[in-house]
């Protein structure tokens, strides 16, 4: 019986977003609380407001809103969930920097891409503030073909110096992902 069970639903942009619909429609005639994360693409698909009339929650949007940041929302999202379901076909894009726990998370993402028939493209950015940073982003390409992921970008952007070097190239790395997730990946 799955009655009493939480689902968290990714809805990347495609065709499948259409039939999305149904299926929250049947899980909550199961009794099983679905939550949503959606994608800007997922959006030209099928709208916040239907999703969120069947759903009966809220539909997320942003990782950083500032409302649910100020209850730690992404946090919640996978700890209160029993399952997390991406439609297969989906693509996915993992943020990666070369670091043990960046490249640790390609992995795991990687093993269970084939689990789910999901496209994975690995993206590094090249912020360019030391002598060799882009062999570095070559190098993290090798290590994601190495993981098995072979789409890869990489992305080179200009950090405006604001607040301090890493609050700075935090913000263009977001930035960075935004585009790339808007024109490339979905």
């Amino acid at each position: 019986m799955v009655n009493g069970k939480r689902i968290l639903l990714v809805i990347g942009g495609g065709i499948a977003a259409y039939k999305i619909l149904e299926l929250i429609r049947r899980l909550r005639e199961s009794a099983i609380e679905v939550r949503v994360v959606m994608t800007q693409a997922a959006q030209q698909f099928v709208t916040p407001l239907s999703v969120a009339s069947l759903s009966g929650n809220k539909v997320h949007l942003d990782l950083f809103s500032l409302t649910d940041e100020t209850e730690m929302g992404h946090i919640e999202l996978s700890r209160s969930a029993d399952l997390v379901v991406l439609a297969p076909g989906d693509i996915v894009a993992v943020a990666v920097s070369g670091g043990a726990d960046s490249l640790a998370l390609a992995g795991a993402v990687a093993l269970e891409a084939k689990k789910l028939s999901l496209k994975i493209i690995g993206v590094t950015v090249d912020h360019q503030l030391q002598s060799g940073s882009s062999e570095q982003a070559l190098k993290v390409i090798e290590q994601l073909h190495q993981l098995g992921i072979t789409e890869t970008i990489v992305k080179t952007v200009d950090v405006v110096m604001e607040d301090g070097l890493e609050a700075s190239a935090r913000r263009a790395r977001y930035a960075a992902f935004e585009e790339i997730s808007a024109d490339v990946i979905f």
